[in-house]
């Protein structure tokens, strides 16, 4: 985090540390709520099935047939 930011979120300071307290964010939005429902959920899992790949020369991914 101190390499990125400039201070590190735990431990000691280093001398060199940014006082935190002092940055102003200028934005900081949080995103809406997932939209997706239990009935999308159960839709998606009525409609799809399951695909089981093997690595084949070179690979590539083969769709396993069952």
């Amino acid at each position: 985090m101190r390499a990125l930011m400039g201070f590190a979120a735990s431990g000691l300071p280093a001398d060199t540390d940014i006082d935190a307290e002092a940055v102003a964010l200028i934005r900081f939005e949080v995103p809406p709520a997932n939209p997706v429902t239990q009935s999308d959920i159960d839709e998606f899992m009525r409609t799809h099935r399951p695909r089981h790949y093997r690595l084949g020369p070179g690979g590539a991914l083969i769709p396993v047939t069952d």
